[in-house]
């Protein structure tokens, strides 16, 4: 009797002796997983961290590029047609201090004050695109400024009207007249629509 119970407590001791093994496997083997996936974990968060970064730095590379040419074209732009900075930021409603920080690009000029020179004197507005146009041929409208404003001159004087008279006319302000009269800038399309309607001209004879 006491030998069966001696052989049955050892069963019992070999079973939970091996449940005991058995755990401390499954314990080790969910450690491994455990440490393994947080590996992966880790170096799939630092191949997502260095990869936004690199996209970070190439958008800002990019960024800081397209500010000195853009930088550049102005000042290009402002020497090409021989103004100051006072003469360049005068008809934009700028200080001379805006034009300077424009040029060694410190500040980005917005769009609106890109459309601005475009306009004022006689740009085509690519020129500040990246496109590949040159100053020289995106002046070529500022080339018949000149032509424009002795044409707007002749045909309001023949009128016997003052450029006081005209803006009237045509809803702008006399300073608009001016400034086009004197080759500062160059009429949008509706402004040269009403100017030749009310001077009773054509806009091809004007333009």
């Amino acid at each position: 009797m006491y030998l069966l119970w001696l052989l049955g407590t050892q069963k019992a001791f070999d079973k939970r002796s091996i449940a005991y093994k058995r755990r401390e496997q499954a314990r080790i083997l969910y450690r491994n997983c455990v440490a393994t996936l947080a590996s992966h974990h880790t170096s799939t968060m630092m191949s997502i961290l260095i990869g936004e970064k690199m996209k970070s730095m190439n958008t800002e590379n990019k960024n800081n590029t397209q500010q000195e040419k853009l930088s550049e074209k102005i000042s290009q732009l402002r020497s090409y047609l021989k103004l100051s900075q006072a003469k360049f930021a005068a008809p934009l409603g700028l200080s001379p201090t805006q034009i300077a920080r424009y040029e060694k690009g410190i500040f980005v000029p917005s769009s609106e004050i890109i459309k601005k020179i475009s306009e004022e004197f006689g740009v085509d507005e690519r020129l500040f695109l990246d496109s590949g146009i040159t100053v020289e041929e995106a002046v070529t409208k500022h080339d018949i400024i000149s032509e424009v404003a002795m044409r707007l001159k002749t045909a309001r004087e023949d009128k016997g009207w003052s450029q006081t008279e005209l803006a009237k006319r045509i809803g702008v302000p006399q300073s608009t007249v001016t400034r086009i009269e004197a080759g500062q800038r160059f009429p949008t399309k509706q402004t040269a629509t009403n100017i030749a309607s009310a001077l009773d001209v054509g806009i091809d004879w004007l333009m």
